[in-house]
């Protein structure tokens, strides 16, 4: 059955990397392509994120991989007949306001290379599928379409349909006619290629310390020949993130948003995928990636480098002047989220000493951290807005003047998003 998430209405759920939108004609070709492919074994995405060179970033409204069809791209477009004034070449003349032209053909074809690119970027998914795309004209009827010779014109022949081939049952019957036979995948050439669309997750273990929460000692930083061997784990390793994982990270909330599931359950690869992707979507923002367990630096480090190449046109590791690792308090050696927001507060950031004596000889680091933040938002320092996007790993260990103070330091709308070990699957609340 098509797997995704987040359809109301519970017959095939699709993948959205954002909320559904309220574009009528979208809505309507969801509800077809749910209906035409209920029960066949792939994915389907709403706005699935791809980045070409220059970082562009481009979302096909649809992207369906199915087994037996191929690769899919459905570009949208809720033009009626009255709106397309000509076609000239790959050029639509619109008599829309604001809109006098378009190149939908174009963008829908740019849209299948770019997955098909993603796809041959990796030995295991390289030309093992078929790629399709169509520009979909529900609002348009046939009989128009072909009054005006459109099917006849040589920029477009084929590669639109309209509102007689959207309809399920022809919805279906388009695709099975000019996608069979062209992606019999066995089951490994499927679970390869289906891992590199859902995203793939590099198992990274860590020891963690009980103890280690406030060491100042530094942690080693992996270098080039280090991480290339946990590529290549990676690589061996291959496991795809479950669906519900899928339409979590794709989803970047205009707002605070927390994640909840037990450990194992994938929050910290969710976290580390979705601040790639705002790092190659907005280069210049400030993104903090905040955790408790200071042994999980290096971790989080690779983990978050291995998804930015995967996804950056150009294979480029992050700029960590951006997009900042930091444990939660900090040490001696290396800057945490309080101690830099502290200092940029102007105020000098408490030790662990100062923390046991606030709390009366306890050394609980998770009190400690929280004291030290509350000392912070008493001085009536005014902590400035720093950072565009926060997003913090082991939520369950920090308490509420740690969340207060990093929705302090966020710009609007403020984007704070936190994972937290709570249920046995992971969830979004």
């Amino acid at each position: 059955m098509l797997q995704s998430v987040c359809d109301s209405r519970g017959v095939v759920d699709f993948v959205a990397s954002k909320p559904l939108t309220t574009n009528k004609a979208e809505l309507q070709v969801w509800r077809w392509l749910q209906d035409a492919f209920k029960d066949d074994e792939g994915v389907a995405y709403y706005r699935y994120p791809l980045f070409t060179a220059g970082s562009l970033r481009r979302e096909p409204d649809f992207l369906m991989v199915h087994r037996q069809f191929g690769v899919w791209i459905f570009e949208c477009k809720g033009f009626t007949n009255d709106q397309i004034l000509s076609v000239r070449g790959s050029e639509w003349h619109l008599n829309i306001l604001n809109r006098p032209t378009d190149q939908p053909i174009i963008q829908a074809e740019d849209q299948m290379y770019a997955v098909e690119g993603l796809l041959n970027r990796h030995s295991a998914s390289r030309n093992r599928i078929a790629h399709h795309f169509r520009v979909v004209l529900p609002n348009i009827e046939l009989k128009d379409w072909e009054k005006r010779r459109f099917p006849d014109h040589p920029s477009i022949g084929g590669y639109a349909w309209v509102r007689e081939h959207l309809t399920p049952s022809a919805f279906r019957g388009e695709v099975e006619r000019n996608g069979t036979g062209a992606s019999r995948l066995d089951d490994a050439n499927w679970k390869s290629v289906t891992a590199v669309i859902g995203g793939v997750i590099g198992p990274v273990e860590a020891k963690e310390d009980e103890n280690d929460s406030h060491s100042d000692e530094a942690v080693a930083i992996p270098q080039a020949g280090e991480l290339r061997t946990f590529v290549g784990k990676v690589g061996k390793e291959i496991r795809a993130l479950d669906i519900e994982q899928q339409a979590a990270y794709m989803q970047r909330p205009e707002g605070p948003q927390r994640i909840r599931g037990l450990a194992g359950t994938g929050k910290t690869s969710l976290l580390a995928r979705r601040a790639a992707i705002f790092h190659v979507e907005h280069p210049d923002w400030e993104i903090a990636v905040v955790f408790f367990t200071k042994s999980l630096f290096a971790q989080f480090r690779e983990t978050i480098e291995v998804y930015h190449r995967q996804i950056h046109p150009e294979n480029a590791p992050p700029d960590w002047t951006k997009l900042r690792v930091l444990h939660a308090w900090g040490g001696r050696i290396r800057h945490g989220f309080y101690s830099l927001v502290a200092h940029a507060a102007g105020q000098k950031h408490l030790t662990v000493d100062d923390a046991k004596r606030l709390l009366g000889g306890s050394r609980d680091p998770s009190a400690g951290l929280g004291v030290v933040c509350e000392h912070l938002l008493q001085t009536n320092a005014v902590i400035p807005q720093i950072f565009d996007a926060i997003l913090i790993d082991e939520g369950q260990d920090l308490l509420p003047p740690v969340y207060q103070v990093a929705l302090a330091s966020l710009k609007p709308p403020k984007r704070l998003y936190w994972a937290y070990d709570e249920a046995q699957t992971l969830g979004i609340a």
